[in-house]
């Protein structure tokens, strides 16, 4: 799982190294060889310098560095699918736009992880999702391709959302949240969406 707050994320006493090795070794990797894997998960997240990056802690490092240190250690946990709750929006734009390209090219491919991608901003849900779901205050209120969500929304909820992106502010009073889901598998039967608060 990336979560939004990455310096909460991992433990600000632990070197980066030592808790990115802790996936590998689980695996029953040798420390030597777990290192190893660390450097290598470090360098696919496009952090230059991994050896310096598993030295320090993460109270040493930008937010973007820690959000793709979160991604690398979730990619690590070689699991089936990422969750990713709000993971850029405490980025500066350009960050952001960084981790969108990193989540896109790490999920949905074949024999990669499938993503569900948890925002208020329909917009970068749209350009990583093959389909959206929205929710307004907890319920399930509109659900399909991301393209046909942002295009012609049904649902007033989903429209104020669009709107907000449209106007880079969210709507007031409203708090609906897209979920979308990023799969390997395009076929609708093999996604499934699943709800929680925002």
């Amino acid at each position: 799982m990336a979560f939004q707050d990455s310096s909460a994320a991992l433990n600000p006493m632990s070197t980066i190294g030592r808790q990115l090795r802790e996936p590998f070794v689980q695996r029953g990797m040798s420390t030597r060889k777990a290192t190893d894997a660390a450097t290598r998960a470090l360098r696919d997240v496009g952090l230059p310098d991994p050896v310096r990056v598993q030295r320090s802690h993460p109270g040493a490092l930008s937010g973007g560095q820690r959000q793709r240190i979160c991604l690398a250690l979730a990619l690590a946990c070689r699991t089936t699918v990422l969750v990713a709750d709000e993971p850029t929006t405490a980025l500066d734009v350009i960050t952001q736009a960084s981790v969108i390209e990193l989540l896109r090219s790490h999920t949905g491919a074949a024999g990669g992880p499938a993503m569900l991608f948890i925002t208020h901003d329909i917009a970068v849900a749209a350009q990583l999702c093959d389909e959206i779901a929205v929710l307004d205050r907890g319920e399930l209120v509109e659900r399909g391709p991301a393209q046909r969500i942002v295009h012609h929304p049904e649902h007033r909820a989903t429209a104020d959302l669009v709107t907000a992106a449209h106007h880079r502010r969210r709507p007031t009073g409203v708090k609906p949240a897209p979920h979308c889901v990023r799969s390997s598998h395009r076929s609708p039967a093999n996604v499934r969406v699943h709800t929680a608060s925002a």
